[in-house]
């Protein structure tokens, strides 16, 4: 008996070494001829003291997940850039783009995002033309945006100012009494509050081991085939019908003062202020409705679908500002075939920016904006 359970200590000591080998291997071969790894957003943002972060100026990247491969550059004073970049021109009329990471696109390269899309098209309007800034920072809501637009972004003296505004998370986050505190910045990357031990490790992994990364992107085709990779997901209250108290009390309010106070700087500035709302991926497109439905697994009377886009059109209505909702046009286009959206990633692909950045540049159009540079681009000439 002891000299079975010694043999089976032994081959399983032999079992753990070989994996360790192959894994050692593995990840030497891999680092050394096929690099894998991605930093993910290690670095890409710094705290500030007015917006509790912001995007980390002349940063550098490349990230690579199993949906997309995206370069990522920031210019010296934190806004994103596509890898080759012209120098302003100070004649041009400006349009600054505010906004959460749809407008700093994740998953899309800088050329790719709408801001940038816009300034293509826009070649040539206007005498000396139009630059587009693109000022987006992942994970803002109205509330961070107002607060770095006094603070930092005004100072470039946008003569349009486009604040896009997703109807999912931007309204949930924005809680006054922590927005400084929560989350923090460590390694330059966001740290949410009481990060799980297996999450951290996760983390680890993702940003050291070429062979995690390897195995992640070639596995993970089956892992999005099964429950776990729905059930994953974290469950948007805001197609409900009645939002729970934090978002009735404090963080839609809250949303909804920034948006107004945004509004009254930029009339106080004679800059022309517009909002794009974003919808939702279970707002344009069928099947992602009826996962979002069955996630929740509540009746049918306890959804409602376009909720927040109303409330925010409403409160837009109220305010007097001019508005660009997307949500008809989008669920137009996915009805048709278009895919705008990730699968995995709830963001839009290239094909939402382009088509993002063709219903805006309409939009700017028909307000007449575009038409004549505004009074103080000719001052800045």
């Amino acid at each position: 008996m002891q000299r079975s359970f010694a043999r089976t200590a032994l081959d399983a000591v032999a079992i753990l070494l070989g994996l360790t080998f192959a894994a050692g291997s593995g990840e030497l071969l891999l680092r050394w001829f096929w690099p894998q790894r991605s930093h993910v957003t290690i670095g890409m943002f710094r705290p500030d003291p007015d917006a509790g972060y912001r995007l980390q100026s002349d940063y550098r990247n490349y990230v690579r997940v199993p949906e997309y491969r995206v370069d990522i550059r920031t210019d010296s004073e934190g806004y994103r850039v596509p890898v080759e970049s012209s120098p302003e021109d100070p004649s041009a009329s400006r349009i600054l783009v505010v906004g959460d990471s749809f407008t700093f696109g994740v998953g899309v390269d800088a050329e790719d995002t709408f801001p940038q899309v816009l300034e293509t098209r826009l070649a040539g309007v206007a005498p000396g033309g139009w630059e587009v800034r693109n000022g987006g920072v992942g994970g803002y809501g109205p509330l961070r945006t107002e607060r770095l637009l006094r603070a930092r972004q005004a100072a470039w003296d946008p003569d349009v100012l486009v604040h896009a505004l997703y109807v999912g998370n931007d309204l949930l986050d924005v809680r006054p009494s922590s927005f400084l505190e929560e989350p923090r910045i460590e390694k330059g990357r966001m740290v949410a509050g009481g990060e799980a031990r297996h999450v951290r490790a996760r983390l680890y992994l993702r940003t050291h081991s070429h062979l995690y990364a390897f195995l992640r992107e070639r596995l993970y085709g089956l892992y999005r085939r099964t429950p776990l990779a729905e059930r994953s997901q974290p469950l948007d209250p805001m197609g409900l019908a009645e939002w729970v108290g934090p978002i009735r009390e404090v963080t839609w309010p809250a949303a909804a003062r920034s948006i107004e106070e945004i509004a009254t700087w930029a009339r106080l500035r004679g800059t022309r202020y517009a909002v794009m709302v974003i919808p939702a991926r279970y707002q344009v497109d069928d099947e992602s409705w009826a996962r979002y439905r069955k996630g929740w697994g509540l009746a049918d009377d306890a959804f409602d679908r376009d909720h927040a886009q109303r409330e925010v059109v409403e409160l837009l209505q109220r305010l007097d500002v001019p508005y660009l909702d997307l949500l008809e046009p989008m669920r137009q286009a996915t009805s048709e075939g278009s895919r705008l959206y990730y699968e995995a990633d709830r963001h839009w692909n290239a094909a939402g920016h382009a088509l993002t950045a063709r219903l805006l540049h309409e939009e700017l159009d028909r307000l007449g904006w575009l038409r004549a540079p505004d009074h103080r681009s000719l001052a800045r000439r």
